[in-house]
């Protein structure tokens, strides 16, 4: 090999490392979530000082670093402590003003210990045909009433972030018990009661249902009764 050939060698390999590097997420108005699982910590050298680094695999596979520099961020992670397994999903509210006139960033995280993960995917069951002896009984699946009957006291904002969250668990979970989606909310989540927020009101806000004892997707009850 000529020197010339391995210098292109060398080039070829340092590029590929160059590749291979993950990028910063950078939080903001236009770009607020991260959702993902953490792959590793690492820290750097910064003009602040040395920073510790947090390395996300997000939902698509991509590996993206996040700098934790901001106060209220670097508390999140200090007071959470997610670990190399766990699933998380970061929430950039945005510049809050304080009393003095000076302003910081904002956020909010949620955590899904690897444990709890795995909890769930021991429920999750294949989406398979039924067969015909079966009685179709096992399969009725029972009402849902109306969101508008219940009365919900918690926030929109508050709403809508226990319904993103419990919209994606059943991206990765075809269906889960009654029991286990309320730990999820109720405690393990949100820390909020039932009077807060009627259990089948998140049902039909989510466009779930119970088949037997039971969650999944209205579409998945549909489809499973059609392959009866």
């Amino acid at each position: 090999m000529s020197a010339e050939e391995i210098l292109k060698k060398i080039k070829e390999v340092l590029e590929k490392k160059i590749e291979e590097q993950p990028e910063f997420f950078r939080f903001s108005e236009e770009n607020p979530e991260l959702f993902g699982k953490i792959v590793g910590y690492r820290s750097i050298e910064t003009d602040w000082g040395e920073r510790r680094v947090v390395d996300i695999e997000t939902e698509d596979g991509r590996i993206v670093s996040v700098l934790l520099a901001h106060k209220v961020l670097v508390r999140l992670f200090e007071r959470l402590k997610p670990k190399e397994g766990d699933w998380v999903l970061i929430r950039y509210i945005g510049l809050v003003e304080r009393e003095d006139g000076t302003q910081y960033r904002n956020y909010k995280m949620a955590v899904l210990r690897a444990e709890e993960v795995k909890s769930l995917e021991e429920l999750r069951v294949p989406r398979v045909a039924v067969k015909k002896e079966e009685k179709v009984e096992k399969l009725v699946e029972k009402p849902v009433e109306k969101t508008k009957e219940y009365k919900v006291k918690i926030s929109e904002e508050e709403f809508k972030r226990i319904k993103d969250y419990v919209r994606e668990l059943f991206r990765y979970y075809s269906s889960m018990s009654v029991d286990e989606l309320k730990t999820l909310v109720y405690k393990a989540g949100f820390k909020i009661s039932e009077e807060d927020l009627p259990f089948e009101a998140l049902l039909e806000a989510c466009k779930l249902t119970i088949v037997g004892d039971r969650v999944m997707k209205k579409s998945d009850a549909e489809q499973l009764k059609r392959s009866k």
